[in-house]
């Protein structure tokens, strides 16, 4: 019987997160982003349909991302089901170690959503999670230490986020610049669109099917 092993499952991947001295406003408005933040779309290798960009960046304060979504559909986000309808899922080791199958103390996952905060449910909001069979915890902050922000429009939504160093366990960009890094997009219109791997090789859970982004200047 033929096994489906996804293509991306043959290469490793890195790129060079750019500096940014001064840190963008978040508002989430991606007029102030420019195309050398954009994380490089490797989709193409399963004839993954490109259905938003993502921006990253980086400097002694934090670190920065930008997110834009295309859809027709209205935007659908759960707080309590934050893996369920429009999220973007961020994974972070700052020590990018590759042999662990499971998460340690310098691990983190953030959920950002386009809605679902607030007194109303919709503002904007990132959920700190722990990662699922962790080794260690790291101390997650409460939501109301990240900043974030979101633009819903009929074409879709932009979202910006910011993750001080405060809340990055072992954040050290001068004797750690190489973050382990992956996202997962989901979406309650199109399928959900992932960078290093999808949920089908555990993303979620090792550290090991993550990327790498290298703070550069």
């Amino acid at each position: 019987m033929a096994l489906d092993v996804p293509n991306r499952l043959y290469f490793t991947y890195s790129f060079q997160c750019k500096y940014r001295r001064k840190a963008p406003d978040i508002d989430g408005d991606l007029g102030d982003w420019k195309s050398d933040f954009l994380v490089p779309d490797v989709g193409f290798l399963e004839d993954m349909p490109r259905i938003c960009r993502v921006y990253m960046a980086w400097n002694e304060r934090g670190i920065y991302f930008g997110v834009e979504v295309k859809k027709k559909r209205p935007v659908k986000s759960s707080f309590a089901r934050h893996w369920t309808g429009d999220s973007f899922q961020i994974w972070l080791d700052t020590r990018d170690v590759k042999s662990a199958r499971r998460a340690g103390r310098y691990c983190h996952q953030f959920n950002c959503l386009p809605s679902g905060g607030g007194p109303n449910e919709d503002e904007a909001v990132v959920k700190p999670t722990q990662i699922d069979r962790s080794k260690e915890k790291w101390d997650a902050p409460a939501p109301e230490e990240i900043p974030v922000a979101a633009q819903i429009n009929p074409e879709g939504y932009s979202l910006e986020c910011a993750l001080p160093k405060e809340i990055l366990s072992g954040y050290d960009p001068d004797e750690f610049p190489r973050l382990g890094f992956t996202y997962y997009l989901s979406n309650s219109e199109w399928p959900p669109q992932w960078w290093s791997a999808g949920r089908d090789l555990r993303v979620y859970i090792d550290p090991s099917t993550w990327g790498t982004a290298v703070l550069g200047k």
